[in-house]
């Protein structure tokens, strides 16, 4: 109301001070219109036009002095980590708060909890991090400079409830270590008939439109409660010594909060999981309150990569030429897995389809029986080996990740960790081969406890939509991409 006044009272001015000489009702003699309904649609135009100009001058006063304008900016100038130069320019000119105010409000609003919709463990804890390298363009400047470029790690958290807590807390995270993985990581896929039967029956029931749909997951339904920690500027997740750095600090962070604090998963690409093994191993005792997890959405892309690498010149390198998908190659990164798995997909759903018309519905699930029909005709037995042993366990492991945690999928999808090893290895990549072997040896040899609150808590949802979870480092560059931590300018 007080603004609507203030509006009335500048319109009446507006109207005094802009009275000028032309005279509607002689204008509206002369063409022949009605002069009163002529003389009011002119005064209705002229109103309407002052009314905007009034609203223009009152949002423009409310930037240069609303202190919620004032807050927002300089709280977005904070995360956006502008130069400290440029901040103080624009401190004096009332535009941002001091870049010490600022600071003192960050930490005063970390100091107030979102509450969580459970009681939380007090013992246990599940963080991810992963490096975030930036560049920022310096578009203040009147001289041309190049970009600069710095390395940041972002990170966040997620509580365990209470109800999932060891009862008693067991002293150690590792049982007595076993001196042979359980697992079979043989090279030959008739070892692994187990995983691959499964798989077969997973996809092979399915239609061919249904092979990429999210899958339904009655269990989802609630966004997963997580807590984005500040991010460390200047520092990468390269080194030892500044995995050291980044660990400690997450632990001293969540220490804050969780003063018995003994024991923490921490989840991290391929590079940091294994940096994360090596300080463990050198040092048991300082990192005993550590169980390093490797990220399963760096270990989908990286299976992917491995798949193209298999097939590429038997299968997928004259699928994408006919499909003319020259983004489509063989050695593509992790910054292109979108593009190849949609790929991937496309082929599985095309064989899957030729099957299913050929041979009918669930005709893959039988799989001794296609290999005896096809046994005479060269193309099909490629393409019933390709899904059998590639195609179809790599639809059912994005399909099982879609899905809400369940120690019973939890099982299933450590058998992909030993079917993969070696499959790595052929592709040359034998940094995830040893990734595959350290995470089952940490899952065989980890208190049972332990193991069960990893089994629940190893893919997680952001708006809490069924078949739409992502493990907990894909969620981490979701999470990040909507609050644009990730690009800042």
């Amino acid at each position: 109301q007080r603004q609507m006044c203030i509006r009335d009272r500048l319109v009446t001015f507006l109207l005094r001070i802009c009275t000028n000489t032309y005279n509607a009702a002689w204008v509206a003699a002369q063409k022949g219109k009605d002069v009163a309904d002529y003389a009011y649609q002119n005064w209705k135009s002229r109103y309407g036009t002052l009314c905007l100009i009034v609203s223009l001058a009152l949002r423009l006063r409310s930037q240069l002095n609303c202190p919620e304008f004032t807050v927002s900016l300089s709280l977005l100038a904070y995360q956006s980590n502008i130069p400290r130069r440029f901040w103080d320019i624009l401190s004096h000119l009332k535009i941002l708060m001091s870049y010490r105010w600022t600071e003192e409000f960050c930490i005063m609003c970390l100091q107030h909890e979102v509450p969580l919709p459970f009681e939380r463990s007090k013992y246990v804890a599940v963080c991810c991090y992963d490096n975030c390298d930036y560049y920022i363009r310096h578009s203040y400047n009147t001289i041309a400079t190049k970009s600069e470029y710095f390395h940041a790690v972002n990170w966040y958290s997620r509580h365990v409830p209470l109800a999932w807590e060891p009862d008693p807390m067991p002293a150690n995270a590792f049982v007595t270590p076993r001196k042979v993985i359980g697992l079979n990581m043989s090279p030959d896929y008739l070892e692994h008939t187990e995983l691959l039967d499964f798989c077969a029956n997973l996809i092979g029931s399915l239609h061919s439109d249904e092979i990429n749909n999210y899958p339904p997951d009655p269990n989802q339904g609630e966004p997963t409660p997580h807590q984005v920690g500040t991010p460390l500027v200047n520092i990468a997740t390269s080194s030892y010594t500044d995995n050291c750095v980044v660990m400690w600090y997450i632990h001293h962070i969540i220490s804050l909060v969780l003063p018995a604090l003994t024991f923490m998963f921490i989840v991290g690409d391929e590079q940091t999981f294994d940096r994360m093994i090596k300080l463990k191993t050198a040092r048991p005792n300082v990192y005993d309150w550590l169980i390093p997890i490797p990220g399963e959405f760096h270990f989908v892309g990286h299976v992917n990569q491995a798949i193209l690498r298999l097939w590429w010149g038997m299968l997928l390198q004259p699928c994408s030429i006919v499909l003319q998908r020259e983004d489509i190659n063989r050695d593509a990164g992790m910054k292109k897995f979108n593009q190849h798995d949609e790929f991937l997909f496309m082929c599985i759903t095309a064989i899957h389809m030729w099957f299913e018309h050929v041979f009918g519905h669930d005709c893959l699930c039988n799989e001794p029986y296609l290999r005896d029909v096809c046994k005479d005709n060269a193309t099909s037995t490629l393409l019933l080996d390709f899904m059998y042993c590639d195609g179809m366990p790599y639809a059912a492991l994005r399909r099982l990740l879609r899905k809400s945690p369940d120690p019973g999928r939890r099982g299933v999808l450590n058998l992909f960790y030993a079917y993969y090893c070696m499959r790595l290895r052929a592709t040359n990549k034998y940094l995830y081969s040893m990734l595959c072997v350290h995470y089952l040896w940490t899952v065989e040899n980890l208190h049972p406890s332990l193991y069960s609150i990893w089994a629940m808590v190893y893919t997680a949802s952001v708006l809490g939509h069924p078949g739409r979870c992502t493990p907990m480092d894909g969620f981490m560059e979701k999470i990040l991409s909507l609050i644009h931590i990730s690009e800042p300018t």
